[in-house]
């Protein structure tokens, strides 16, 4: 009985290791950061990305921090049509242009301070397209006619799609308001409009320390695509995320989930990246 007692003990044991090391090899981290060319067999890394440890380890990952920042602008691809945010009623309110100055990645796992800048092309006021709901123009408070700007943003990085390797997960980043649930408050013709909620964007290129990327808003009759995340920044919480999406009202009504149509070309200085690996 005590043999019996002791092998089963054992096998426990064999399982819960094995289980902490199944867990382990298949966790995922996002973390934003630069890779960083170091003098060969100095680093950690033998690839330009910081995800491939050994090789000649001429690579040294410096995640974001307060004391190693980076900061955002964005600027819309002119060729790629009007900033469109549409209603599943299939109300939309329409920018001809849009830019942001002020966003910054001061942490693992967060951007924020980003302001977008919606207007005119060229945010002129000489200049056509201000944003217009149902023919009629619309501003934030103390802009002129046509121009909005949305509230501070914050957001984070995570898997819309996990794969077998970390190398071809899916991955994107949320944003939502910094100090409150909403995005934007402004008027159409002297009507309220607010906008809440969360939006998710595919980033196309990762583990890969970049000046400059492409960035897609995408949906379609008012609902965003993607609308929820496979698993957080950390990897820990997957197959049960939330919906996030936008939702927006005018005036007294009630708010309808929306989305935004947007393609924008963000750049960062210095070079920064978002590594998606298993620590």
């Amino acid at each position: 009985m005590k043999r019996m007692r002791i092998m089963g003990l054992c096998l426990v044991a064999v399982f819960v290791v094995t289980a902490l090391f199944a867990g382990s090899a298949s966790a995922r981290t996002l973390e934003y950061g630069k890779c960083n060319k170091v003098a060969e067999g100095t680093g950690v890394y033998g690839d330009g990305g910081c995800v491939k440890p050994g090789g000649k380890k001429n690579h040294e990952w410096a995640p974001a921090s307060p004391t190693n920042k980076f900061k955002l602008t964005s600027l819309k691809i002119k060729e790629t049509g009007n900033a469109v945010l549409e209603s599943v009623s299939k109300t939309q309110i329409a920018c001809a242009e849009q830019k942001s100055t002020d966003g910054e990645i001061s942490n693992l796992q967060e951007v924020k301070d980003i302001i977008g800048k919606f207007g005119p092309k060229k945010l002129k006021a000489t200049e056509p397209g201000g944003c217009e709901a149902l023919t009629k123009k619309c501003n934030s408070a103390g802009k002129a006619a046509g121009f909005i700007d949305t509230l501070k943003l914050a957001g984070s990085p995570g898997i819309i799609k996990k794969e077998a390797s970390p190398l071809k997960d899916i991955v994107g980043n949320e944003l939502h308001g910094q100090t409150s649930e909403f995005l934007a408050e402004f008027e159409c013709a002297g009507a309220p409009v607010k906008v809440k909620g969360g939006v998710i964007t595919e980033l196309v290129k990762k583990n890969k320390t970049l000046g400059a990327a492409t960035i897609e808003f995408v949906a379609k009759e008012g609902k965003q695509i993607p609308e929820k995340f496979d698993c957080n920044a950390n990897g820990e919480k997957c197959g049960a995320m939330p919906n996030e999406f936008l939702e927006s009202k005018i005036a007294e009504g009630t708010y309808e989930q929306s989305g935004q149509t947007l393609i924008t070309k963000q750049k960062s200085s210095p070079k920064s990246e978002l590594r998606d690996f298993t620590p």
